[in-house]
């Protein structure tokens, strides 16, 4: 390897899967140094989005330790989908993990950025952050005691300006309709879709766009609009997409592809927003024993990422 230039090694090395990068920082100090430093993270990240290194992950938020996960390429490529049942996000190898207190009560992944997931519980109300490529965690907000209220986090995201990961946690109250600037930290009012008797409930991003899941006054259908222009109230668009839920649906977008994944009550469907199509892509039949397919109705997808916590 000493005839091999340096750039090209820390090219091939970018490419490689987390795990691999890992176990390879014990070859040598220059190459766990150089493993670690910020730069070759940012690489890698850059390799692992250009290379559609997804992991999808369908979950129950009462028995969160248990996950199903399938991969970027069998979603879009039309090839036979599977499911693979993983342990838990927060367990060590030895059997107990960092958040083994938090096992009774419900998880929820609130976002995914960069690799890293943002996770709540109740109870005890805790926040915490984790990369599941590397099982690195860090409990970021710890409240015991009384639960007289539950926990409220907006969001989670990455402020590239300060190169830093940003949590917010709303302890008071803003606008019903409320967009957060994480570089300058302000709040502004922003345009939210009307319509009579629709009751906005949930955002989501569809091919680029903001996308709202509502309901209306005494349905039962849920139904979705897309902002095209990005601000401007004008832009809001109904789109023919339509789902009878007991609960809301979790949707990911699937990057360039015009597809998003949809999970609702154990069942998975590709829409794509172009041509307005959707169908199931996963059958039930096909979830392992011991999951309860109506509940799993929550999803996340995350990166294959070295960024550290």
């Amino acid at each position: 390897m000493k005839h091999v230039p340096g750039d090209i090694i820390v090219e091939i090395l970018s490419r490689l899967p987390v795990k691999s990068v890992c176990r390879f920082k014990c070859v040598s100090k220059a190459w766990c140094k150089l493993m670690s430093s910020s730069q070759f993270v940012k690489l890698q990240l850059n390799q692992s989005v250009k290379s559609n290194r997804l992991t999808y992950v369908m979950y129950d938020c009462f028995e969160f330790p248990r996950r199903l996960e399938l991969d970027y390429e069998s979603l879009v490529s039309g090839q036979e989908v599977k499911l693979s049942a993983k342990e838990s996000l927060f367990l060590s190898k030895g059997g107990r993990g960092a958040f083994i207190e938090f096992y009774f009560g419900k998880r929820r992944v609130l976002g995914s950025c960069n690799g890293l997931l943002c996770c709540t519980f109740y109870p005890p109300k805790a926040i915490a952050l984790v990369n599941p490529s590397t099982g690195e965690t860090k409990t970021i907000f710890s409240e015991h005691g009384p639960q007289t209220k539950p926990l409220l986090v907006a969001g989670f995201g990455y402020d590239a300006l300060h190169d830093d990961y940003k949590v917010v946690k709303i302890d008071g109250t803003v606008g019903n309709s409320s967009a957060l600037d994480l570089t300058k930290q302000q709040f502004s009012r922003f345009p939210a879709v009307s319509g009579a008797g629709l009751v906005p409930v949930q955002l989501y991003a569809m091919g680029g766009n903001l996308c709202v899941g509502c309901y209306r006054r005494g349905q039962v259908l849920c139904e979705f609009w897309v902002m095209e222009i990005y601000g401007e109230e004008e832009s809001w668009k109904r789109i023919g997409l339509s789902l009878t839920c007991r609960n809301l649906p979790s949707i990911l977008d699937l990057p360039r592809s015009q597809q998003v994944l949809i999970v609702t009550g154990g069942r998975m469907f590709i829409y794509n927003h172009r041509n307005e199509s959707l169908k199931e892509v996963v059958n039930t039949a096909e979830i392992p024993k011991g999951y309860d397919r109506f509940w799993l109705n929550s999803a996340f997808s995350y990166e294959d990422s070295l960024v550290a916590l």
